[in-house]
């Protein structure tokens, strides 16, 4: 895919690149590095209805890149946020994490990413728990949405450092 970008100051847009060659892009129309800020970069991305849009027992993960240094990332679906997950959400504050019925927005910035394991950790307790499910999709959407968190990390320390 490196030849997509050809001619382009690739350097100068490290974490659009290390995103863009772990997860692609959303939009295959974009040709300018600098262009692609949104990224899906959860684990079951295969995981699609009749009408071609997530299932409901999916939760997707997009980030957004801010600039260099700043990630946006917004969970949105089958999201338990009950349990462990609702104790990550009070112990990080509010003013970093905004949670709704069914979605989770998360900004992070360079350093900020060890975050992802702490709320991974958490989604999979959640889904460890005994506690009863809003949902019945929702234990095993926590195990995927902590793959898709462990991953995206992966990318992140590659390029946060």
């Amino acid at each position: 895919m490196l030849s997509l970008f050809e001619g382009q100051n690739l350097a100068a847009f490290p974490l659009r690149q290390a995103l863009f060659n772990e997860y692609g892009s959303p939009d295959r129309r974009v040709k300018k590095i600098e262009k692609i800020t949104r990224f899906r970069v959860d684990v079951c991305r295969s995981s699609t209805g009749a009408n071609g849009g997530p299932l409901s027992s999916v939760c997707t993960i997009w980030a957004t890149a801010k600039s260099e240094s700043e990630l946006d990332l917004h969970l949105n679906g089958s999201l338990p946020l009950d349990g462990a997950v609702e104790a990550w959400i009070d112990s990080v504050g509010k003013t970093i994490v905004t949670g709704r019925k069914d979605a989770l927005s998360l900004s992070l910035r360079a350093g900020d990413q060890k975050r992802l394991s702490s709320l991974a950790k958490a989604m999979r307790e959640r889904a460890a728990s005994r506690q009863p499910y809003t949902y019945a999709s929702h234990g095993n959407s926590a195990r995927e949405i902590a793959r898709g968190l462990e991953k995206l990390q992966q990318v992140l320390d590659t390029v946060w450092k």
